[in-house]
């Protein structure tokens, strides 16, 4: 289906039309934009965006579009403020294609990336595109012509991809043109023409081909990079070029060049890495062009400026070739590149429900209810008749399965569709609904009721209003006082009641009127021992903390373990409560031994004999 949004008449960007079609979306959609718009929504169907040469805004402190899918984009811009990411990658193995786009802030300054890829993409494809600054994982990225980078930020641009273990390697790159300023890049492969100024190219263990290669000063043509010397490109692995060509300069970018530039710096990763260099520089520059390692050959290739050479056991050849040679300065280590990785400015409800580990059940029933809710909430802006659906939901599972998260997640995302007035969650136990003394129970129980009118009321191990005689009256009057109010603010209020299956049903069928109300019912299992392990892994990542490898394959057995035999008590609970008695025993080693105080590292590394002690402590 093909949908045509934006503005009719007028120049004002038109707000949130991709927002009201979002829903309904399914793959293979074409969306159109009829004038510039300000939106930020989030994609689960595969659909191309025209943007017929229009503008897709963004607002401060969000992001434009947040990828479940794959993606088309062409003949669009893209104009965000500073804290504001175009597009964000949202699930790994994406394929994101891009025609004739352009990406930029309105504000100069450290904005944040245009594109964030959260997830690695499968593949980019980039024809035509216009970047000022991107972070891309992906493991492919090809396409007729890429322009990335700006060299007024702080951080640099890159390209790699990761491995599962978080590690970067290198990116298959099949590229007619790239040009980048202020860029690192991990990637192999074949590039037809390569620009850059302040660059990096690390092939890591492969070989990348350069056709052409050209210093560019254009793309700092503002004077914004204020280092003492540039260097065109940073070699760090095995890279052939082909044709080195020497641009058509300036009168003033050739005094720049012999004030501030200089062409190459070779400095390999492994020394035995392979620099291939055919062409002709023909520019002078002051500071000469540097090997500090690597195995240097020049075939068919001519240079007006010399290459400083490092003094020890450095391989240079040369073949048909014109080059002068200084072997006069000390050996150096390879200078990292430094890779910052920024964070999106914003995460919507829906996408950090979407990352929870395991849950795909839960996920679909959550989506079920806000879209059907969605729909309704269209009908009726447009008028027509709406059937009176309860909004109040069970919630049935074990502890720590994550019942209280959705429940949060839930009342966000209902907020951000304007289904309820705030999102805000007033979360209460039984025992905070009942009176010590006859006829304080209703009072304490509408107080709290109140206290949650416009959002959620979320009700943790409401199983324990179950009345436990015929002359139970407390908990007969809390559950009167809720139905009650449930009937009187049904336009302003969500119930939430979370338990133990088993326990819910009884409750329902304690009381007629809370069965009728309570009809959205969500189940959520107990996680696999892998959905335990994954919960483990991205817990000790958010606390900065790195397992060597024999204590991950320790506490994989451990975990694996003790859910086959049904020790496991209280789920992704019980696994941070594991990783709270492990480091602790990482804790009590390194301050007993000393190394606290040698080894800065010490107090985020967790050994094999850490999760031997700490997992004795369950």
């Amino acid at each position: 289906m093909e949908y045509k949004v934006g503005r009719l008449l007028g120049n004002k960007p038109k707000e949130g039309v991709l927002t009201a079609i979002t829903a309904k979306l399914k793959d293979g959609d074409i969306i159109k934009l009829t004038s510039d718009i300000m939106d930020s929504v989030s994609l689960r169907a595969a659909v191309t965006i025209d943007g017929q040469g229009h503008t897709i805004h963004i607002e401060e402190g969000s992001a434009g579009l947040n990828l479940h899918h794959h993606c088309t984009i062409k003949n669009c811009h893209f104009l965000g403020e500073t804290k504001t990411n175009a597009i964000i990658s949202r699930k790994p193995g994406l394929v994101l294609t891009l025609e004739n786009c352009t990406f930029s802030h309105k504000e100069e300054g450290d904005y944040s990336p245009s594109l964030y890829t959260a997830q690695p993409l499968k593949q980019l494809v980039t024809n035509e595109v216009v970047m000022d600054y991107g972070q891309i994982n992906a493991s492919s990225v090809i396409g007729t012509s890429f322009k990335l980078g700006n060299p007024q930020h702080k951080n640099y641009s890159y390209i790699n991809t990761k491995a599962q273990d978080d590690s970067l390697i290198a990116s298959e790159l099949h590229l007619d043109k790239l040009e980048v300023v202020k860029t690192n890049i991990r990637g192999y492969g074949h590039i037809g023409e390569l620009q850059s100024l302040e660059s990096s190219v690390r092939p890591q263990g492969n070989t990348l081909t350069l056709d052409k290669y050209a210093l560019s000063l254009a793309l700092d043509s503002e004077y914004q990079l204020k280092q003492e010397v540039l260097t065109g490109l940073i070699v760090l692995g095995s890279l052939t070029i082909n044709q080195v060509v020497t641009p058509e300069f300036s009168e003033q970018e050739q005094k720049r060049m012999l004030e501030q530039v200089k062409v190459f710096k070779v400095n390999t990763d492994n020394p035995n890495d392979k620099v291939l260099i055919g062409g002709t520089w023909s520019a002078g520059a002051k500071w000469l062009n540097q090997i500090w390692s690597g195995e240097v050959k020049f075939l068919n290739y001519t240079d007006v400026n010399t290459w400083w050479i490092a003094k020890d056991s450095i391989s240079y050849a040369w073949e048909n070739s014109s080059v002068k040679f200084r072997e006069d300065f000390e050996r150096q280590p390879v200078e990292p590149v430094v890779q910052v990785e920024e964070k999106p400015v914003n995460q919507s409800a829906e996408d950090k429900l979407e990352e929870m580990i395991g849950l795909e059940d839960v996920k679909k029933k959550v989506k079920t209810y806000v879209y059907t809710n969605i729909a309704n909430k269209k009908r009726k802006e447009m008028g027509q008749p709406v059937t009176a659906n309860s909004l109040h939901l069970i919630f049935g599972g074990s502890p720590g399965t994550g019942k209280t998260v959705v429940a949060r997640l839930l009342a966000d995302i209902l907020y951000e569709h304007g289904i309820s007035q705030t999102n805000k969650m007033v979360e209460v136990t039984v025992k905070d609904m009942i009176g010590q003394y006859l006829g304080q129970t209703s009072p304490k129980t509408h107080e709290l009721i109140e206290s949650a009118r416009g959002g959620v009321l979320f009700i943790d191990e409401a199983y324990e209003l179950i009345p436990e005689n015929q002359n139970d009256t407390y908990k007969k009057e809390a559950i009167t006082t809720l139905i009650a109010d449930m009937e009187n603010y049904r336009s302003d209020l969500i119930v939430i009641m979370a338990g133990y299956t088993a326990e819910m049903q009884t409750l329902m069928q304690s009381n007629p009127g809370l069965a009728s109300r309570f009809i959205n019912k969500i189940e959520f299992p107990d996680y696999t021992a892998e959905e335990l392990i994954a919960i483990a892994e991205l817990e000790l990542k958010k606390q900065g903390q790195l397992l060597e490898e024999d204590a991950k394959q320790v506490l994989e057995s451990f975990i694996i373990q003790e859910k086959q035999a049904g020790r496991v008590d209280g789920n992704g609970r019980w696994v941070r409560n594991i990783l709270q008695f492990i480091g602790q025993a990482r804790d009590m080693r390194i301050v007993m031994d000393g190394s606290i105080e040698q080894d800065d590292r010490a107090v985020s590394i967790i050994k094999e004999c850490d999760v031997l002690e700490g997992s004795q402590a369950n």
